[in-house]
């Protein structure tokens, strides 16, 4: 035991020394609440797909298991970030490393879907939304999608389907209920080394669900 505990304080040390920011998973939750950020009758509903969450949540946790290995095997080498290789082996001296999910984040100026229903409806409609939709990546610091595969295992040609149902309350006469239908994503943020020099932080983000923005008036 003493043993152990000596190891996990050498660990410890050498992470600190690094200034290594050990990955963080989160796990976001469907959710539906009332804002006026856009008006006071909008409503923003967000319809995650739990599938697609749980996809989600499961690689981010095969990286942590990974990551964990790597601690454990790390036998007084000093640079255990692993340089990322893809299935043809091509290579790349960027190391990526640290994957953290910020949260959740949909392009708000861009709705897939938009429609309006007049009243009056005594039961709202009930609208089935559906989309498909891959995951995306910015490229900073020279960053590329295989690298990111090889690393995170996230497939950037896989296309997702989105299928969601959502009841609307009545529309009364003289009303009207105008919504819009977004893709709802997973954000993940991780850091870019080129051998022991630090780049900074690149991010990508995997579609997880539907979000509706409605509006009565």
């Amino acid at each position: 035991m003493k043993i152990f505990n000596s190891i996990i304080a050498l660990l410890c040390c050498f992470l600190l020394l690094t200034g290594f920011t050990p990955p963080v998973i989160e796990e976001p939750t469907s959710v539906s609440q009332e804002t006026d950020e856009f008006g006071e009758n909008t409503r923003i509903i967000v319809l995650n797909d739990p599938v697609l969450m749980k996809e989600a949540d499961e690689a981010a946790n095969r990286y942590a298991k990974s990551l964990e290995e790597q601690l454990n095997n790390l036998n007084g080498n000093s640079d255990f970030k692993v340089i990322v290789e893809s299935e043809n082996n091509s290579k790349s001296s960027l190391i990526l490393t640290g994957l953290v999910l910020e949260g959740q984040f949909y392009y708000g100026d861009n709705p897939y879907l938009v429609d309006t229903i007049y009243g009056p409806m005594s039961t709202g409609p009930k609208i089935t939304f559906y989309n498909e939709s891959k995951s995306q990546y910015n490229g900073e610091f020279g960053v590329e999608a295989w690298m990111i595969t090889a690393k995170f295992g996230v497939n950037f040609s896989t296309v997702h389907s989105l299928t969601r149902e959502l009841q609307f309350d009545p529309i009364p006469a003289g009303k009207r209920l105008t919504y819009k239908a977004y893709t709802n994503y997973n954000k993940y943020k991780f850091y870019v080394y080129n051998g022991s020099a630090y780049y900074g932080i690149s991010r990508y983000w995997t579609p997880v669900g539907i979000v509706v923005h409605q509006n009565l008036y």
